[in-house]
């Protein structure tokens, strides 16, 4: 079993490899997310696609609804 602590600081590389690429291999990536329809990530998320904030840094955003029997 997997600890918290080794979860989080495998979470911590993984965000500081991409990180450390260039912008530009990212820049024509299309990325799928599943959230429930409901909650703070799906908040979130509908106020990246709302400002156009995944536009400027060059991400296609596709946002995939769960439990709420609608996908996008």
């Amino acid at each position: 079993m997997i600890s918290r602590r080794k979860t989080l600081r495998l979470a911590a590389l993984g965000t500081a490899i991409l990180a450390s690429r260039p912008v530009a291999v990212f820049a024509a990536a299309k990325v799928r997310i599943g959230v429930l329809k409901f909650g703070t990530v799906s908040w979130e998320l509908d106020t990246l696609k709302q400002n156009k904030f995944d536009e400027a840094n060059g991400i296609d955003l596709e946002i995939v609804y769960f439990a709420g029997g609608y996908f996008v």
